[in-house]
């Protein structure tokens, strides 16, 4: 948007998106990084907002691969495109190209002033947002240096000085690209994988070795005309750093419910769950009580907990959807959901853990909804499953994709009653999105069946323990034309005994899809 008779100064120069500035840059990015998509949640967010006010787009990555990649992702889905990007951090040869640009500024500004008018970055940044939209990144260690040690305007204070003088909202939008979806381990010497800072190259790289696709994922904005009305101080700076905090909690809130809580590895768990008071108090009583030996009873607790754990693997949960998906083209002509639930789910799992209760039809319950929050970008849930499920190869499969396990009743366990409470409160420390089919049971009939308490009760305890603050209950249903089962069901309603989940009634379940 640069005029020929018009100088600016090198932080909008820089900043400037011309098409012909880095044609064939544009062009490989979208030749190697055309498989990346906006997941459907972000379109409708830039969609509902987009008729409501100017649109800027603050980046959490830096270089100017992201940025091209997220240029050529709105160009695809018709979005608002950004004119000027400011602080990403060009490669060699374009900061040769930005560089003679200053050099030319610098000379025409010298030798002939009169010829040339000088735009401030407030005025060009305003037009910037008049014509189209314009982009930022956040997390620049340029524009840190800029702001802080230099201390320069920072881009929120243009942009809050504009607000001021405009009755059209502002409206901010968090963008961040998921190279993957590995979820954050703890105890490793690196950033997370799946949303750091990619090159070119490394973008490349990361892209071929991840069982994950990459995606953009662009979050609920933060309006500055609302700021600016809510707040009684007038000082910009101040505003502009709440403001970048507020971004920044939208991002790591975004990326939780993508890639969930920090994973903590199977040993952690292990320990914070077999060393609670709550577990060492009942072997103690065990002790009193029975006579039994402390290493025994020690043995014993380490296999309940081996026997209830979920062992949660992306790499599983990747192939096991693929698997989900070919079962279901084979078994439904299609699965039709509301964007919009997801999109509440999401805003909900920032408050407090998500707390899925669904009813309870079929086997294909659990396998669908996990499906679906895989596909709409959300972490799938921890499920609770019965023991039954354990079947091998099924079990180990189930219990990778995020399923724990729990017998059918604790009627003199009291051992494995206290593993299997401290692993639930354990999960609902650490933010855990968890499921269970609060019926107990698949209902044979199709009517809702009196709910079990037991598991309700265990969460409930949890939060009166201050495991966590508060829950999120989110109940839900999944409805078929016809339920998979329904021919055992209408022979167990007849009076046969319900057959045993086994290997052997896997093999045979291959009919269903052939």
């Amino acid at each position: 948007m640069s005029i020929d008779n018009e100088v600016y100064s090198s932080y909008i120069e820089s900043g400037i998106i011309k098409k012909e500035k880095y044609k064939i840059f544009s062009t490989l990015i979208n030749l190697f990084f055309n498989k990346i998509e906006v997941d459907p949640e972000s379109i409708l967010i830039v969609n509902e907002h987009s008729a409501k006010g100017k649109i800027v787009y603050a980046s959490m990555q830096t270089t100017f691969t992201s940025l091209y990649i997220l240029i050529n992702q709105l160009k695809k889905h018709k979005l608002p495109v950004p004119d000027l990007a400011l602080g990403f951090i060009p490669y060699s040869y374009q900061k040769l190209i930005i560089k003679y640009n200053e050099i030319i500024t610098y000379i025409k500004r010298t030798f002939n002033p009169d010829s040339y008018s000088f735009i401030s970055n407030q005025e060009y940044i305003s037009r910037a947002l008049e014509k189209d939209s314009i982009a930022f990144s956040m997390l620049s260690r340029k524009l840190f240096i800029r702001r802080y040690v230099q201390i320069k305007t920072d881009v929120i204070e243009y942009l809050l000085e504009i607000q001021k003088k405009s009755d059209t909202p502002i409206l901010i939008f968090p963008q961040v690209i998921f190279w993957n979806r590995n979820p954050e381990r703890s105890g490793t010497l690196v950033s997370s994988v799946a949303v750091g800072d990619r090159g070119f190259i490394s973008g490349i790289l990361t892209m071929l070795k991840s069982v994950t696709p990459a995606f953009v994922r662009i979050g609920k904005p933060v309006n500055l005309k609302e700021v600016l009305e809510s707040q009684d101080v007038d000082d910009i700076k101040h505003l502009a750093r709440q403001i970048r905090n507020n971004l920044i909690d939208i991002y790591n809130y975004e990326k939780r419910s993508v890639l969930g809580p920090q994973i903590k590895t199977h040993q952690e768990t292990m320990e914070k769950v077999l060393y609670h008071k709550n577990v060492l108090d009942v072997i103690q009583q065990e002790m009193n009580q029975s006579k039994k030996n402390e290493k025994a009873l020690r043995r014993k607790a380490y296999a309940y907990f081996k026997e209830i754990a979920a062992d949660f693997s992306i790499l599983y949960i990747r192939f096991f959807k693929s698997a989900n998906d070919y079962l279901f083209n084979k078994l439904f002509s299609g699965i039709h959901f509301d964007v919009e639930d997801f999109k509440k789910v999401r805003e909900a799992s920032s408050h407090a853990p998500i707390i899925l209760v669904p009813s309870h039809k079929s086997h294909m319950d659990y396998l669908i909804i996990s499906s679906m929050f895989f596909s709409m970008k959300l972490i799938p849930p921890h499920i609770l499953a019965g023991s039954n499920l354990t079947f091998f190869p099924m079990g180990k499969i189930f219990r990778k994709s995020g399923a724990f396990f729990m017998r059918r009743t604790f009627k003199g366990l009291n051992l494995y009653a206290a593993v299997f409470k401290q692993y639930v409160k354990t999960l609902i420390s650490e933010n855990y999105t968890i499921e269970f089919f609060i019926e107990g049971t698949r209902s044979r009939t199709g009517k809702v069946i009196k709910p079990k308490m037991g598991m309700l009760k265990y969460l409930i305890e949890a939060i009166d323990e201050g495991y966590n603050k508060d829950l999120v209950f989110v109940p839900l249903t999944v409805n078929y034309d016809r339920i998979l089962e329904e021919s055992s069901y209408l022979k167990e309603l007849k009076g046969k005994e319900k057959s045993k989940e086994s290997t052997t009634q896997f093999i045979k379940s291959r009919k269903l899809i052939q």
